[in-house]
């Protein structure tokens, strides 16, 4: 009895890594849409209201940490953005990474003032901090930055094969 358990786990084993390489197809072909990754953005932004809403998040009371927490959200947020931008075209420039890296900086610059806009209207907090916005503008920056390569790594991995 204990074998036909053990043989059956075995073959359910089987049965999900023969499942693997198109449940990985599936992933890439999803990596390659634009759409995917502007629903990943709505996604952060919405993750980004609903986190602004709070008083804060309890944590080491480190000096300054809260502007490296708004740089590294943002650029992990304008990175998705930059990679909906870059689904849309086959071969890049570097004019288009430019116009991408500027309009990735120029969104963090907006989507950052109207985050400390709606933050001067949620109890507890300040809004309007200058610092944050600077802080979210630099995200962008990092993200344009990292977009080539995050871009070509996102290649690689949909490559067929």
């Amino acid at each position: 009895m204990a074998e036909r358990a053990h043989g059956r786990r075995i073959a359910q084993r089987l049965v999900g890594l023969a499942l693997l390489p198109s449940a990985l197809e599936g992933i890439r072909t999803l990596a390659r849409q634009p759409r995917f990754w502007a629903f990943g953005y709505v996604v952060w932004v919405c993750v980004l209201f609903v986190a602004s809403s709070f008083h804060g998040i309890p944590g080491p009371n480190i000096p300054h940490l809260d502007k490296v927490e708004h740089a590294g959200f943002f650029a992990a947020g304008h990175l998705v953005l930059g990679l909906a931008f870059s689904a849309r075209i086959s071969q890049p420039t570097t004019r288009r990474w430019l116009r991408i890296a500027v309009v990735l900086v120029i969104v963090a610059g907006l989507v950052g003032v109207l985050d400390e806009f709606h933050q001067s209207f949620t109890p507890g907090r300040n809004g309007n901090d200058i610092g944050d916005v600077v802080a979210d503008i630099t995200g962008g920056i990092i993200a344009a930055c990292l977009l080539p390569k995050a871009w070509g790594f996102l290649q690689r991995f949909t490559a067929s094969g």
